[in-house]
């Protein structure tokens, strides 16, 4: 009975931590998309031009896409 309480015990804590390694890498993926986002807003920012938002939202909305170190977890 302790055998089985055991492994049960150990099974949960295996499914519990890839269930965290899961969330974990889903939220750095976010952040990383974010920080693309931002650094294309504070380009626009700085460049100061008159109607290159357009230009500047779609270049932060690629680079959040087509980051190299997205799993494609979420």
């Amino acid at each position: 009975m302790r055998l089985l309480l055991f492994v049960v015990c150990v099974a949960l804590v295996c499914v519990w931590f890839l269930e965290w390694v899961t969330v974990r890498t889903a939220v750095d993926s976010d952040t990383e998309g974010a920080e693309d986002t931002h650094r294309a807003y504070s380009d626009m920012r700085e460049a100061n031009w008159t109607n290159s938002d357009t230009y500047f939202h779609a270049r932060g909305n690629y680079d959040a896409a087509t980051d190299p170190t997205d799993t494609g977890s979420t």
